[in-house]
């Protein structure tokens, strides 16, 4: 029986440079007071890479609750200073404590970290924002200043004024709305991923992934990839070394039609734990990229002792019935066997 329960935040979303709090926190099911204890963070698996500022990679970048803390209030969070993007990942709590008669362990079921890089607007986008925010800024001159009975000989600073009006008037002034439609246009692809998905080592798995689109062009054409860890990150597919041979994805014509960009991951084992993203790329009237926030893959190694207990128990089971049927036919046997002597006495 498993004396303690560990519960860590599913989610974690946070910007490149930040500092984040990875929120840690466990309960006891009975009433003894831990004399003392400690606790660690991994990263992608169970007793996986350490997290902490012993490693060379999270140096420098690791503060944790205080002893008293973890031990009075039951909290075992870490917080990480100025994160990355590829700290993207998947993060353990394990808790490690000593009561008055036991030695009790406990994990956490992982918390997905998703470090975003700042936005950065595309050339095109930040030249028509910008331009939308020098005609939203300028103040333009009234027709009616210029509305005046011109003398026989104009002034030249009259005849300048007169210019101005006309230019005025046969100038077509760019509609903020079509600033607007081109940023609506840039974000005119959303692609939705299922956020979690867990599985056992050997199984095949199914990363699913779709698409909506804001406007009704009709796709000429499109591709899709998956990456793990973070976006455009590790690709994800047969020409991976570590994916080779275990990808499949689903046909073009499902992927315009039925807009979906699923994949399906072969023979999985607990390595393959991560964060992985679907990037869709689709070719309208304009070209159209889009990502999904990720889809954490928790892959659990089935415990071999527990495959050996339950083929004990199906052993057990058929045993018992051949045993049964085996008696049940030597009891038959031996009553007909005595009902047909006593026949032979009367």
């Amino acid at each position: 029986m498993q004396n303690i329960h560990v519960s860590q935040t599913p989610k974690v979303v946070t910007e490149n440079g930040s500092t984040v709090t990875l929120q840690c926190g466990y309960t006891l099911r009975n009433t003894d007071m831990p004399k003392y204890g400690w606790y660690s963070w991994s990263r992608h698996m169970i007793s996986g890479q350490e997290v902490s500022n012993v490693s060379e990679y999270f140096s420098g970048r690791v503060s944790k609750v205080s002893p008293v803390d973890f031990i009075s209030k039951r909290v075992a969070d870490i917080h990480l200073h100025r994160v990355v993007v590829s700290d993207t990942g998947v993060y353990f709590c394990e808790i490690y404590l000593h009561t008055i008669n036991i030695m009790i362990t406990g994990q956490g079921h992982g918390t997905f970290l998703l470090v975003t890089a700042p936005k950065s607007p595309s050339p095109k986008h930040s030249n028509a924002m910008l331009n939308a925010q020098r005609v939203q800024s300028t103040t333009l001159p009234s027709i009616m200043e210029y509305n005046i009975t011109a003398p026989n000989s104009p002034s030249p600073k009259h005849s300048n004024a007169m210019l101005n009006a006309q230019r005025v008037q046969s100038t077509t002034l760019p509609s903020i709305m079509e600033y607007n439609i081109t940023e609506a246009l840039l974000q005119s692809i959303q692609v939705s991923q299922i956020p979690k998905v867990v599985t056992e080592n050997g199984s095949t798995v199914t990363l699913q992934c779709g698409y909506t689109l804001t406007s009704t062009d009709i796709p000429k054409y499109g591709w899709y990839s998956w990456s793990r860890h973070m976006a455009s990150g590790s690709e994800v597919s047969n020409v991976s070394e570590s994916f080779s041979g275990r990808v499949s994805k689903v046909s073009p014509d499902d992927f315009i039609i039925k807009r979906v960009a699923d994949i399906h991951l072969h023979g999985v084992d607990v390595s393959d734990t991560g964060l992985y993203f679907c990037e869709i790329y689709l070719q309208t009237s304009i070209m159209m990229t889009g990502q999904g926030h990720g889809t954490f893959l928790l892959v659990t190694d089935h415990p071999k002792d527990f495959s050996i207990t339950k083929l004990s128990k199906i052993k057990i089971t058929v045993g018992a019935l051949v045993l049964v049927t085996i008696l049940s036919t030597i009891l038959y046997f031996e009553r007909r066997k005595a009902l047909s002597k006593k026949l032979v006495v009367i």
